[in-house]
């Protein structure tokens, strides 16, 4: 944010609502630009960590994110999680539960994990199924449709992707 208001309730209110910074005018260019490009290269190191993420790294978060954005992206995790039967856990449904229009939800995951939302969505539940396979308690058409993935050949694919082997080859690793 870059604004006239120098409370700190005024900062306060602007880092609530997920502002990277708060800059107060008048303000220097040269701290600006060096703002901006410090964001630009966090978010791009985030964005390869994310993109470099794979079946050794559980978590959907990095340690790149800074506390505001982890907490973000915690809270999209959350959600799909707690719907994760759901087959229309979209960027609708997340965005209505963030308080937050389509296509700002959008570009603010983007932003972070350079992927879209529907990635994010798709890696939440193709981890959650992972779980769910190694209990041995389902078959692999009863995991998909426990994630909400009502396809076998969908769900396949997806866990192929996430874990660049079937589910059938990925449990026979741990037999």
């Amino acid at each position: 944010l870059l604004t006239a208001k120098d409370t700190l309730q005024d900062k306060a209110s602007g880092y609530a609502v997920v502002a990277d910074s708060y800059i107060v005018k008048p303000f220097s260019s040269e701290l600006l630009l060096n703002r901006v490009n410090n964001l630009i290269d966090s978010r791009r190191k985030m964005a390869e960590l994310y993109a470099a993420s794979g079946k050794d790294k559980k978590t959907i978060v990095t340690d790149a994110l800074n506390q505001l954005d982890k907490e973000f992206i915690d809270r999209i995790v959350s959600i799909v999680e707690e719907n994760l039967e759901a087959e229309q856990v979209n960027i609708g449904f997340i965005a209505e539960r963030m308080n937050m229009s389509h296509s700002t939800l959008y570009r603010k995951v983007k932003a972070l994990t350079n992927k879209p939302i529907n990635d994010l969505v798709r890696k939440v539940k193709i981890q959650n199924a992972e779980q769910l396979l190694l209990t041995g308690k389902y078959t692999v058409s009863e995991v998909g449709y426990l994630v909400g993935i009502n396809s076998s050949s969908y769900f396949r694919q997806c866990f192929k992707d996430e874990y660049n082997m079937s589910p059938s080859d990925y449990l026979k690793q741990f037999v």
